[in-house]
């Protein structure tokens, strides 16, 4: 039996749409060997790939790999390669499945794939706290179309909410979970209860786009040894023409919001429509992807979606200032303690707008939460203060000079750092030493 230079580690979630990314396994493999991504990249996986933009990581330094790695998640050159490389060192057959590769066929570059990390906060968390199973990002998460978690009705990041940094999809120093500048931790409870209940057309929609991304997933391992073509997409192209629209391109791209020029580009082969087209189409039918694909449609079998006039502009617009205020409404009437920084998040805009637009709202959601969070300081120092009377008094009680080091092995690294505890201390010191 061969033996591989790396672990033959299995991708997670191997044979359904929320399989792990090629970069996300590239990281797992690194923690494994107990070796940063980095060294893995440059020591192990360039002289494999030997190519020049590569190898200059070990000559030269820079991050002009990094800068660019989405393009491993694709189905390029660069794509290939990579996964050729990762399959060769751990003599495994299915990483083209943590790729885009299958599906590469039927898709265009543009518009396809994030140019830095996006994660769920909510299902990093679940994935450690319930699940109880291996960090790692879905494939999922590196498509631009895939905007809001569908089990979590979210928004994905992409700030480390400590640094507020961006990251590359693989970085020297990168770990699953974790933020490659700053190694803070990317998980966390980011969903507001109580907030859900407001609907909203425009993130509804974008929750379809999303999971039109995983049936995309989907396709890929389904079809793995027959992946639909350039052709098929044409071919469901002309099916929309042909049987919804009686083969009347300028109708077509008018009801679809389309130009017409690059339409016909479209429908005669010359250009390739982006995902994001595709499902546009896809979802103003409510059809699935195979079906457009199969061109397994027809005019009697099309529901089209029922939106009123408001929720289509709703939808089309930038912000949703109906929905916008009803949220702040709600958070101000139910008492919903949040910072204006989360609520702008889970908004999708900037805080700027918010304070700008709606500055009465937020003047009481601002004095509202400054207020709790002072009381929840007050409760959580009451705690720590009994904890540290408690240290300081067994450490004399046991004949031990209760010093900050002394004390910190008790309580914890950096227990004393805050300063309402440090002073705390030095008071204790005064008045019992």
């Amino acid at each position: 039996m061969e033996r591989s230079t790396l672990y033959n580690l299995e991708p997670l979630n191997l044979n359904n749409a929320y399989i792990e990314s090629i970069g996300s396994y590239v990281e797992r493999i690194a923690v494994l060997h107990n070796i940063t991504t980095g060294t893995l990249l440059s020591k192990i996986i360039s002289p494999i790939l030997d190519k020049k933009y590569i190898n200059n990581i070990n000559l030269k330094g820079g991050d002009g790999f990094y800068k660019g790695s989405n393009a491993i998640a694709g189905f390029g050159t660069t794509a290939n390669d990579f996964r050729n490389a990762m399959e060769v060192l751990t003599t495994r057959g299915d990483l083209v499945k943590t790729t885009l590769i299958n599906q590469g066929p039927m898709l265009t570059f543009r518009g396809l794939l994030r140019n830095k990390k996006a994660w769920c906060p909510e299902c990093l968390e679940t994935m450690v706290e319930v699940d109880k199973e291996e960090v790692y990002f879905p494939l999922l998460w590196n498509i631009e179309l895939f905007s809001i978690c569908p089990k979590h009705r979210i928004k994905l990041e992409d700030k480390c909410r400590n640094c507020n940094g961006e990251m590359n999809i693989l970085s020297r120093t990168s770990i699953p979970g974790y933020c490659s500048r700053c190694l803070n931790w990317l998980g966390s409870k980011a969903k507001i209860e109580g907030l859900d209940t407001i609907y909203n057309p425009q993130k509804e929609y974008e929750i379809r786009k999303s999971l039109f991304a995983e049936e995309l997933i989907a396709l890929g391992i389904e079809n793995n040894n027959q992946p639909f073509t350039r052709e098929d997409v044409i071919k469901g192209l002309n099916g929309v023409v042909h049987n919804i629209f009686n083969n009347n391109i300028r109708k077509a791209a008018n009801e679809l919001g389309f130009k017409e020029t690059t339409f016909r580009y479209w429908v005669k082969g010359k250009n390739l429509p982006g995902l994001d087209a595709v499902a546009k189409m896809c979802l103003t039918f409510n059809i699935s992807l195979k079906q457009f694909l199969n061109v397994n449609i027809s005019s009697s079998d099309i529901l089209y979606i029922n939106i009123n006039v408001e929720e289509a502009r709703q939808i089309n617009n930038k912000y949703d200032h109906i929905f916008i205020s009803k949220i702040l409404q709600k958070v101000i009437n139910d008492n919903l303690f949040i910072s204006i920084k989360r609520l702008a998040d889970y908004i999708g805009c900037d805080r700027t707008l918010l304070t700008k637009i709606y500055p009465e709202e937020c003047k009481i959601i601002i004095e509202e939460n400054k207020k709790f969070m002072s009381t929840k300081k007050i409760k959580r120092l009451k705690q720590k203060f009994d904890e540290l009377d408690t240290a300081f008094f067994h450490t004399i009680k046991i004949d031990e000079f209760p010093s900050v080091r002394q004390l910190e092995k008790k309580l914890g690294k950096n227990f004393l750092k805050e300063k309402e505890l440090r002073e705390r201390f030095n008071n204790l010191r005064n008045l019992y030493l």
